[in-house]
């Protein structure tokens, strides 16, 4: 083994940035309209992952969030053809990627 033997080749270096510069949000700082995929849910109680799962909802599922009710309501998202209604405080951590 040589001396630069962990070094990345040169051509991987733009796909570590891309991988870096990824910005997770909360779900409900999403615009109504806006589609995002799940990254992360791991804050959610477990129970509630569960019932997520059971649903059809879990990380790497493509949502839209269809309605945000007034002052920190319940956020309704649409997946695989349901609706779903999650309280604010349920829908902060689910962490997305946009787009």
């Amino acid at each position: 083994m040589g001396l630069f033997s962990s070094v990345m080749p040169y051509n991987d270096l733009t796909s570590l940035e891309d991988r870096v510069q990824t910005k997770y949000v909360p779900l409900p700082s999403l615009k109504v309209g806006q589609h995002a995929v799940v990254e992360r849910w791991d804050t959610l109680p477990h129970v509630m992952q569960e019932r997520l799962y059971t649903l059809g909802l879990a990380p790497g599922e493509t949502v839209r969030v269809e309605r945000k009710m007034f002052s920190r309501g319940p956020v309704v998202i649409a997946f695989r053809g349901q609706h779903f209604a999650l309280r604010y405080e349920d829908a902060r951590h689910l962490l997305v990627r946009e787009g």
